[in-house]
């Protein structure tokens, strides 16, 4: 039963043992209530983890995901202590660092043995060991076969050649070939006559894509082109001949508002300029807009090719007097027209090319910068069909009887003289004549009228 208190005792009161075990039973029955309360589990008083300052379970994940999402190795593990699973065998250790060590030693112990074959064939590689990769592709560079290193040019003449390498490139069949040029990166860029297009040819697979007018000329015919910095300028008809600009990434093209009716037997493409013959005048576009800057006379005889020299000072234009003698003439700018500074007779050829001010060649003959009368001549039968100058002064010719191909130094030495060079390669006597040549570090394509050949003036050293 329930304790049951007694609160009013007195001084003189008795104690008895009634009372005594009463307030002992009441002990053990408190003793009894207490011990039960201690033991339970189930919060009796209703706690909650705010109240005591307890880690709620939110709390407590948040804490395991900060933890999951550190990358400063809070454990402490070593590269030691962390196993690899290497199925295929490729390493004696089963451990990270243990396979790391491996693989630098194998690398190192393969960049040595590389450094040394390289030695072993007269090269040196750079640096010091271990050698990078760079250093290792240098070395490489710099072994020599005989007297030259892997990448160099060697000229045909170094290999005992008297003419140098040549080899077909294409036959087109039934498309007539009229224009060839090359690209700073090697490109070949052909015109075919008739075509409302220009072929750029990759110079490893011949495979072509095709280069157009500018919008809303694509569909006109274009008659002639030349390269100048990357990009192409074309003349096109349209009614009358317009000049075009092609740029290769597309950008600053344009089309020439002036128009002329005469077909251009003569077009040039300088740095300021971009210069037209229209009959007995000579036009002027800036190269970078197509206006037109003027239109100048320059001869009573039409006019039936032209040449303008780099720094656009002098122009040399192929004309015919009554008699029908091909006369070569030498003109510089002269208020609104020309003034003459020298006339040659160049014999029955309209191929002229220019360089510079100083030196013209035409008609395989070379002339200079104060006077008609040629500096050196070389006989070519019935006449020159292609003549392409270089910058070191060197000259290209075509000829019309044989197809012969020659290239002489400034003072008038032969360097090589391919005779029938498309007849030879082609297992073809069509006795064909290169009418034009295009020109990319150490390699001469020649064009006739259907095929092409590539001449190899050098050779690069490969391994």
């Amino acid at each position: 039963m329930p304790y049951q208190s007694k609160t009013n005792w007195q001084h003189e009161d008795v104690v008895t043992e009634q009372d005594l075990n009463r307030i002992e039973g009441g002990i053990l029955e408190a003793q009894e209530m207490v011990d039960e309360h201690v033991s339970r589990t189930d919060n009796p008083h209703g706690v909650t983890p705010e109240q005591i300052e307890a880690e709620t379970p939110a709390g407590a994940q948040a804490r395991v995901d900060s933890h999951a999402n550190r990358r400063d190795n809070p454990h402490g593990v070593t590269a030691g202590q962390i196993p690899i699973e290497d199925t295929a065998g490729h390493f004696a250790t089963r451990d990270v660092e243990g396979a790391l060590a491996e693989v630098f030693t194998h690398g190192v112990d393969g960049k040595a043995q590389i450094t040394a074959a390289i030695s072993a064939k007269g090269g040196a590689v750079p640096g010091s060991a271990p050698h990078s990769f760079a250093e290792l592709a240098m070395g490489v560079g710099s072994i020599h076969v005989g007297d030259y290193s892997v990448g160099e040019k060697i000229e045909y003449k170094s290999l005992g050649l008297k003419n140098p390498p040549h080899y077909p490139i294409a036959g087109f069949g039934s498309e007539r070939l009229a224009i060839t040029a090359c690209d700073s990166f090697g490109f070949v860029y052909v015109l075919v006559l008739g075509a409302k297009s220009i072929r750029k040819y990759d110079p490893v697979t011949w495979n072509y894509t095709l280069l157009q007018l500018p919008a809303p000329h694509t569909t006109k015919t274009i008659e002639v082109f030349q390269m100048y910095n990357d990009e192409i300028y074309a003349v096109f008809m349209d009614g009358s001949y317009r000049v075009a600009k092609l740029s290769l990434d597309g950008a600053g093209s344009w089309v020439s508002v002036s128009a002329s009716p005469y077909y251009p037997s003569g077009f040039v493409v300088r740095e300021s300029g971009v210069y037209l013959v229209d009959q007995s005048y000579i036009r002027k576009f800036n190269r970078l807009t197509g206006a037109e800057e003027w239109r100048r006379f320059a001869s009573s005889y039409n006019l039936l090719n032209l040449a303008v020299d780099e720094g656009e000072m002098y122009f040399y234009i192929i004309t015919t007097d009554g008699s029908n003698t091909v006369i070569l003439s030498k003109m510089k700018l002269n208020g609104a027209g020309f003034a003459s500074i020298w006339t040659g007779y160049p014999g029955g050829n309209y191929q002229i090319a220019a360089l510079e001010d100083e030196y013209v060649y035409c008609g395989g003959k070379r002339y200079g910068s104060t006077s008609g009368t040629p500096l050196w001549s070389v006989s070519f039968g019935d006449g020159v069909t292609a003549a392409f100058a270089l910058p070191d002064r060197s000259v290209i010719f075509g000829a019309r009887s044989g197809g012969q191909i020659k290239k002489f130094s400034s003072d008038g030495s032969t360097i090589y003289d391919l005779v029938r060079p498309f007849d030879n390669v082609l297992s073809n006597p069509l006795n064909l004549s290169p009418k034009n040549f295009a020109v990319f570090e150490g390699s001469v394509y020649a064009q006739e009228e259907y095929y092409f050949i590539k001449i190899c003036e050098t050779l690069k050293i490969t391994k």
